[in-house]
């Protein structure tokens, strides 16, 4: 019974820890970009691999704001609804983002994507950069 009882609770620990592992690798997959009366933080966001989501949340009481990913020629496959695809390759919010709100989108390839913000308090626009490892 003693040696049922082990093994029982070894292969509870071994499945536990596969399933905190799977949690973290996932966790890891999204990531916030926060738009503040600040600025964007962080300025350089890294994505530990391709196919992951950012989601942008104006963490800002009175602004509202607009955002242009830009994605060159890679593709781009999901968003929230208010973002619409252009055809010179930019990303951009249909009607901007309400204070506390947040839109999305996937990064399907890897590479670079310039992310300029429009609305912020302090100047005209604010950049950062989106980098998508493979």
């Amino acid at each position: 019974m003693y040696l049922v009882r082990t093994i029982s609770s070894f292969l509870i620990s071994i499945l536990l820890l596969v399933a905190v592992s799977a949690y973290a690798e996932e966790a890891d997959a999204n990531k916030i970009l926060f738009l503040s009366s600040k600025g964007i933080h962080p300025q350089t966001l890294e994505l530990s691999r391709s196919g992951n989501s950012v989601f942008f949340l104006n963490e800002t009481e009175t602004s509202l704001v607009s955002i242009d990913i830009d994605y060159g020629k890679k593709k781009a496959f999901c968003a929230s609804g208010t973002m619409n695809m252009l055809e010179n390759g930019h990303f951009v919010s249909r009607s901007p983002i309400s204070p506390r709100g947040f839109v999305t989108a996937c990064f399907p390839e890897a590479g670079n994507y310039t992310l300029t913000v429009y609305g912020l308090p302090g100047k005209e626009k604010h950049t950062a950069l989106i980098h998508v490892n493979k």
